[in-house]
């Protein structure tokens, strides 16, 4: 169980950072704080393993919260600091655009510590009751496998869709006594399914990362 939790921490977080880099123009010059805050994350769940209960029972609403996000950003209003790192300010005064573009920086930062945080846990959990070197080898082990498994997944041009659908189902031996969770997490697949009703620019994804153009209203779109 330690390899598989080890597997899906890693794997989620090279998820978030790739799907976060992608689809979210805000962190298009902050590419490292999803790094940070998923490290973090994890760091902290290791730490305090048994004591985040509250963390463990809204998992699945964290993790729907960030990835619904994520997938429907058209519904989203983004503020960017373009280009040349300015905020692109509208028809708004340029204190209300900055706050905008904080708040909503730290939002999406906070809810990915949580998710990490509740993995973090069970990696602590299972490298508690473990011999320290075996232990560390097996969680080395199933880290670089989950790096590996969504880099495959990159390469053969699978959409989020399959990849959430991949690292949900993975989850289910860590949580199946939280059949609620699980059915949220499945309601959540499910909805990253969905066509938005707002017209995005086609993407195709891959194991490099998008790059973005700057379009009328300050918006980005995909290359």
């Amino acid at each position: 169980m330690l390899f598989l939790a080890s597997f899906i921490a890693l794997y989620f977080e090279l998820l978030v950072i790739r799907y976060i880099g992608t689809e979210l123009a805000v962190f298009l010059s902050l590419k490292n704080l999803p790094l940070i805050a998923s490290f973090f994350g994890l760091g902290v769940g290791m730490l305090r393993t048994g004591r985040l209960r509250r963390v463990q029972r809204t998992f699945a609403l964290t993790a729907a919260a960030l990835f619904l996000v994520i997938r429907f950003r058209a519904y989203v209003p983004q503020p960017s600091l373009g280009w040349q790192y300015q905020l692109v300010q509208g028809k708004f005064p340029h204190w209300l655009s900055f706050a905008t573009y904080v708040g909503f920086v730290l939002v999406v930062l906070w809810l990915i510590v949580l998710f990490f945080a509740a993995l973090g846990d069970r990696v602590g959990e299972y490298l508690k009751v473990m011999p320290p070197l075996p232990g560390y080898g097996i969680n080395l082990t199933g880290s670089l496998a989950g790096i590996l498994g969504l880099t495959l997944l990159s390469f053969s041009g699978a959409p989020p869709l399959v990849w959430l659908a991949a690292g949900f189902a993975l989850l289910v031996p860590l949580w199946w006594r939280r059949w609620s969770q699980l059915l949220v997490l499945a309601a959540l697949v499910v909805a990253t399914g969905l066509p938005p009703l707002v017209s995005i620019p086609p993407h195709r994804y891959s194991a490099r990362n998008h790059r973005w153009r700057p379009s009328a209203g300050g918006l980005y779109s995909a290359l």
